[in-house]
């Protein structure tokens, strides 16, 4: 993830590097800045992003929430500037506007009950969505106008960090997945039982138990994943794909192999290719640079440098991963290459739309897709 020593080093190019390059491409050259909701998908950078985005419109005196889908313990004021929990604002009161949605935990499916009715009650401008699939994000921009925004990350080392950060770098990280051992035996047992799509490929198609069911009118996604829902095999909502265990898979999928079968695969690609078609900006991690330039753009009322400069050092930390994935063994990285191969197809196409906007702004970005952690050599333990 880019910190934000190499922000700074960024800024500090040259005025012209941030002006925007096309005008005649330009989305809107307007004073006001668009409403705009960012779909915050795990280990993507998008706490720095996010960071970015609600100083920005804090900057033009509009308001921000952020929907988390897991239980905050508080909403903390934002004190001397500081990257806090809620980071709502509100007038003078940054503790106005934090909610809380619940999360759609397995078979309970509550689906961030009232979300777009209290979004719309408090006519916030900026809605960060906390891990949440792209359901929510729709109805937002469906019924209020909202724009969409959200970076995506290459799958096998997106995978890796999530991976570490949910069992062994969080601040209450237990040091290994529930009923797997701790050390490399007991993470290449888990990496074994790992069955895909995972994070990305789940909230883009709209296929995830942290979803928008119980909020605003039904639309397609509520209705694809009540269908692959139905039954006794919730595919959608039985878990996080990280903490299901092997006879958890065999359930949710309905097969012995504990694998989504092809016609719900199916069903989710053509998901997929019609919701990132509906994304309004869409940047690619490992190029954070070329992906903010191209929303300085796209939003040129948004004061993007600024807000890079008020950044603090917490919203572009990254720890360190105990497991590596070229650690494993050879056949157990075939088996998670495999198990990626839809959040892949996923990242290939975003990336194809990410370089469109690059050449419509007349933006300098990476040239290629990033190499998957797979591609690497198998590395000794």
């Amino acid at each position: 993830m880019l910190s934000r020593v190499v922000l700074a080093t960024f800024l500090a190019l040259s005025a012209a590097v941030w002006e925007p390059q096309n005008n005649n491409a330009m989305e809107a050259k307007v004073a006001v800045a668009p409403r705009i909701v960012y779909l915050h998908l795990r280990k993507t950078g998008g706490s720095l992003l996010d960071g970015i985005l609600w100083r920005s419109y804090r900057n033009l005196n509009r308001t921000s929430a952020h929907i988390y889908s897991f239980p905050v313990d508080s909403c903390d004021t934002d004190k001397a500037e500081e990257y806090k929990s809620c980071k709502v604002t509100t007038g003078e009161n940054w503790s106005l506007g934090c909610t809380l949605c619940r999360p759609a935990w397995k078979t309970e499916s509550k689906g961030c009950r009232g979300c777009v009715e209290w979004v719309e009650k408090n006519g916030f401008s900026y809605v960060e969505l906390h891990h949440f699939d792209i359901g929510l994000a729709l109805k937002l921009k469906q019924k209020l106008g909202f724009k969409i925004v959200t970076l995506l990350r290459e799958p096998s080392a997106q995978f890796e960090s999530d991976a570490n950060y949910e069992a062994y770098t969080r601040d209450d990280a237990p040091g290994h997945y529930p009923n797997y051992k701790a050390g490399l035996k007991g993470f290449t047992n888990w990496a074994k039982d790992r069955r895909g799509p995972f994070e990305q490929f789940r909230m883009i198609s709209g296929c995830s138990f942290e979803h928008a069911g119980a909020t605003g009118q039904k639309n397609s996604i509520d209705k694809l994943r009540e269908e692959l829902d139905a039954g006794d095999h919730p595919a959608c909502t039985f878990d996080q794909p990280l903490y299901a265990q092997a006879t958890e898979f065999r359930w949710a999928f309905g097969n012995k192999e504990g694998r989504v079968s092809n016609a719900t695969k199916s069903k989710l690609l053509n998901a997929m290719k019609t919701n990132i078609a509906k994304i309004d900006f869409l940047g690619i991690s490992e190029d954070m640079a070329g992906s903010l330039k191209i929303l300085y753009n796209q939003f040129p009322s948004l004061d993007i440098p600024w807000a890079i400069s008020m950044l603090t050092e917490p919203e572009g930390h990254s720890k360190q991963h105990p497991y590596h994935l070229v650690k494993l063994a050879a056949d157990v990285r075939q088996g998670l290459e495999k198990e990626l191969q839809m959040d892949t197809l996923l990242y290939k196409a975003a990336f194809s739309l990410f370089k469109a906007k690059s050449k419509l702004y007349g933006i300098a970005t990476m040239a290629t897709p990033p190499a998957s952690i797979f591609e690497a050599p198998e590395t000794k333990p």
